[in-house]
């Protein structure tokens, strides 16, 4: 099955798309998420909330660093929040597809993934 058709079972509910594509994609993500911030557990939460927004991906060739950005927004929201739960309400707020918007910092989200990404494991 290719990515854009598990993205769109997966936006019908299929669970077994859910399943495969939380098989080829948590590994990565889960290191992103704990690399912000720090905990297994709370990385595991954040993972979890991350994948049940695919609802809102615009362009199924683009999912990787949607991904990616959406795990960041998550994990940066909670870490501004001072470790308290956050809302996917507002995952999506200060990013676009494209990769051109900056976070509140001003810190574009690229170059976030680029030094989440040189962190040690």
């Amino acid at each position: 099955m290719d990515v854009t058709e598990m993205v769109g079972r997966c936006k019908r509910g299929d669970s077994g798309a859910m399943a495969a594509l939380y098989m080829a994609y948590s590994g990565k993500m889960m290191n992103t998420l704990r690399r912000i911030v720090g905990t297994d557990a709370v990385a595991a939460d954040l993972l979890h909330d991350g994948f049940t927004s695919i609802g809102s991906l615009r362009d199924a060739s683009r999912l990787e660093p949607w991904m990616q950005r959406i795990m960041t927004n998550l994990a940066l929201r909670y870490m501004q929040a001072g470790g308290k739960s956050v809302s996917l309400d507002h995952a999506g707020d200060v990013i676009d597809e494209s990769g051109g918007e900056e976070n509140p910092a001003g810190i574009p989200f690229d170059r976030i993934i680029q030094m989440v990404d040189t962190l040690p494991d």
